[in-house]
């Protein structure tokens, strides 16, 4: 699931930052997400000037961290 998928890139020790979309958005599942290690948390319906002005802010903030995302063997550049 994604909440695992949030936990696991924190206990690894992974920086990338994590946005994510949920058609429910209860306070309780957006907290959930946050607890595991999202950086935001958008609940569906939203606006798309505001999903990409937040990612904007995750990326402006990521690019001081490093150039790469990865994800086990997966790397990008």
């Amino acid at each position: 699931s994604s909440l695992e998928i949030c936990q696991c890139l924190r206990t690894t020790g992974n920086p990338t930052s994590v946005v994510v979309l949920t058609n429910q958005g209860t306070v309780g599942e957006r907290i959930a997400y946050l607890n595991a290690g999202a950086n935001d948390c958008i609940s569906k319906p939203f606006d798309l000037a505001e999903l990409i002005a937040k990612i904007r802010v995750h990326l402006r903030y990521s690019q001081e961290r490093t150039d790469l995302l990865q994800f086990g063997d997966l790397v990008l550049n």
